[in-house]
């Protein structure tokens, strides 16, 4: 009997880790990444994790985080601690954060990362103006479905970006989106786009 029961709180663990590590809103993306990709997730645990309400460290990043007025935070940037030992790594942003949806990325939130794959959670609704600029060594990402448009500049910089899917979610597409993203192959635009800018590469 005890042994059983052992086996039920084990079995009980383990799915709620998996539930911890994989929220609902990247689980999908990341089937879409390459094989053997190197991760590193933002999560609430760590050595050095603290969050202050505007404030959130990891043992990998400092992340400044904007409370917004429906209760959802937006990640205003995100500083890395040792960009030469995450090269080659993706970015896992997880749903919720200290029990706040995360819905939003600020102007330049992840300006300069060099992650070569960002995986942005299905909450997302909002990407600031050059979200992802100069991210010299992302090469593919998922836009969720949700988010209504693509600010100017957002891609700016993003010399190894091959490839980018963005959701019917999207109506307009700002300026100088993909400029100099000299790699970039394909852009799936769908027919829900109605608006865009001149100035894209």
């Amino acid at each position: 009997m005890e042994k059983r029961v052992l086996h039920l709180l084990a079995l009980l663990i383990a799915f709620a880790a998996s539930n911890y590590l994989n929220p609902v809103g990247y689980a999908s993306q990341e089937d879409k990444l390459p094989n053997n990709t190197k991760l590193i997730t933002i999560t609430e645990g760590g050595k050095s994790s603290f969050f202050d309400g505007h404030m959130l460290q990891t043992d990998d990043c400092l992340m400044m985080i904007t409370p917004l007025e429906d209760g959802t935070i937006e990640i205003e940037s995100c500083y890395l601690f040792n960009t030469e030992r995450l090269d080659g790594y993706s970015l896992v942003i997880p749903a919720t954060l200290y029990g706040h949806t995360v819905s939003s990325f600020g102007s330049k939130a992840f300006h300069n990362s060099s992650f070569i794959s960002i995986i942005i959670p299905e909450t997302v609704i909002s990407i600031g103006e050059r979200a992802f600029e100069d991210c010299r060594n992302l090469t593919s990402i998922v836009i969720p479905e949700g988010v209504t448009s693509i600010s100017d500049g957002t891609f700016y910089g993003c010399e190894s970006l091959t490839s980018i899917i963005i959701p019917d979610t999207v109506s307009s597409i700002g300026d100088d989106v993909f400029h100099d993203c000299e790699k970039l192959e394909t852009v799936t635009i769908p027919n829900s786009v109605t608006l865009i800018r001149e100035t894209q590469m």
